[in-house]
């Protein structure tokens, strides 16, 4: 156990890690935990069905370039990311395993990243009321939605 100026103490687990930051971090993901459950059970139906809809999208483009012998190295990312991301929200939300590691997470965390301006932009052009519209801000609030449920799986 440690004494610290102010009088408070910590003691270290066997890892080397503090147990008020260990508290810390378990506080935080409780919060987080309340906060995504606070998103209605429409939106995260809703925002599954998004991914799941923009995965079948990504993989009909990846077998159509694969067969053309096209570059699929983004596509193929994408798709992944795309799967990983709903995986998470899904794990979240209706408790099924997520078993992706650490390095894998943060590739699907970036790539979603790196997808959320080009939808922006389709969502600034599009008019307003168009099913397209509305698609692609369902598409941008679920990989959003995506990419904090990965953040916190990197806490």
């Amino acid at each position: 156990m440690q004494r610290h100026l102010d009088g408070a103490t910590s003691e270290r687990t066997s890892t080397g890690k503090k147990t008020s930051d260990i508290k810390i971090k378990n506080k935080y993901k409780r919060m987080w935990v309340l906060y995504m459950k606070t998103i209605s059970p429409e939106i995260q139906n809703l925002s599954i069905k998004s991914l799941e809809s923009t995965f079948n999208k990504l993989s009909n483009a990846y077998k159509s370039m694969a067969e053309k012998g096209s570059n699929i190295t983004l596509v193929e990312k994408r798709r992944n990311a795309v799967k990983i991301g709903a995986a998470s929200l899904k794990s979240t939300w209706k408790g099924e395993d997520f078993w992706y590691d650490v390095t894998t997470v943060l590739t699907s965390k970036a790539v979603l990243q790196s997808i959320v301006p080009s939808i922006e932009k389709q969502i600034e052009k599009a008019k307003e009321g168009s099913s397209q519209k509305t698609l692609n801000e369902r598409r941008i609030l679920a990989l959003k939605l995506a990419i904090e449920s990965l953040e916190e799986r990197l806490i």
